[in-house]
């Protein structure tokens, strides 16, 4: 059988024209050859798509089968340890709710009473007898004079001196008088105080005749020395008096620098709550009106090292 070459040359053509058709025959079958290959390409791309989808369609039934077996059906896995854990918290959870609710009851019922607190004016070291929960406070109001500087304080003062408290008690002053009340005191002029017992170390302004020395503060203590209070007081007393205002905090054994007014024969008392007692532990401390203990004892030619 003769090629396709030999029949081309059996033509009566010229050489060159021969070669003409001989390459054009063969460009013609390259062309046919590729076009038939894309066909078979685009054939099998099509099928491959077709294949893909139908197996991604049976992948989608089996999870959703799988999910509604789920929802349907307890987790069998789950152990009984596990379940028991559970429980557990739900009952601590519950017992922790009903403990706030008991706290914000006690909370409420307390509102009506004055409780003892970490600010007390005593240090319970101090304290002759511990508080109680359901003490009432009757709260006195009451204004003094204040004093901007040294000088000021000096001038509203005749007697201060330093000194270390050996004791406390408490007793009824008549006001009118300047002196403890009598059964003759009327009753508007009795006024509860606490008395204070002071070891004099030394003296800066006035004269205090002897080593020992009484200071009084028109008012109770707070959360200290309840005991002692209440018998003073009485039966018949609705509760302790206490000023409303910064009470000084007198502890027994400490020194303090007492800045005093005394009225004849009667007993010392403070200028003003803020600004008549100094302790002398703490000389840098300034008062309501940024006066402090060192300042009072330079205004006296005294430096805090002679305490």
């Amino acid at each position: 059988m003769k090629s396709l070459k030999d029949r081309i040359e059996e033509l009566s053509l010229p050489q060159e024209t021969k070669d003409k058709i001989f390459d054009a025959v063969l460009q013609a079958g390259r062309v046919s050859q590729k076009r038939t290959n894309m066909r078979l390409v685009g054939i099998l791309s099509s099928a491959a798509v077709l294949v893909f989808i139908a197996l991604a369609a049976v992948a989608v039934s089996v999870i959703s089968n799988r999910s509604d077996d789920m929802i349907a059906e307890p987790n069998e896995n789950v152990s009984s340890a596990d379940q028991r854990s559970a429980a557990d918290i739900d009952k601590k959870e519950s017992s922790s709710t009903e403990e706030n609710h008991e706290h914000e009851n006690d909370i409420n019922t307390s509102d009506t009473l004055v409780q003892s607190d970490s600010s007390s004016n005593t240090d319970e070291s101090s304290m002759i007898s511990d508080s109680t929960d359901d003490i009432r406070y009757n709260i006195v109001s009451a204004d003094w004079p204040m004093y901007s500087s040294v000088g000021n304080l000096d001038a509203a003062s005749n007697l201060i001196v330093m000194g270390k408290v050996t004791g406390i008690s408490f007793d009824f002053v008549d006001l009118s008088t300047g002196k403890l009340a009598t059964s003759s005191s009327k009753e508007a002029d009795r006024c509860f105080s606490t008395i204070y017992d002071v070891d004099i170390m030394n003296c800066y302004k006035g004269n205090a005749s002897g080593e020992k020395l009484q200071v009084l503060i028109s008012s109770g203590i707070k959360d200290a020395y309840i005991e002692e209070q209440l018998q003073v007081l009485g039966d018949e007393a609705e509760g302790i008096p206490i000023v409303a205002c910064n009470i000084p905090k007198i502890d027994i054994g400490k020194t303090y620098l007492f800045v005093l007014k005394q009225y004849e024969d009667c007993i010392p008392t403070v200028v003003n709550m803020e600004q008549g007692v100094y302790a002398a532990d703490t000389p840098l401390e300034k008062d309501i009106m940024s006066i402090s203990l060192k300042d009072v004892l330079a205004y006296y030619g005294k430096e805090t090292d002679a305490i």
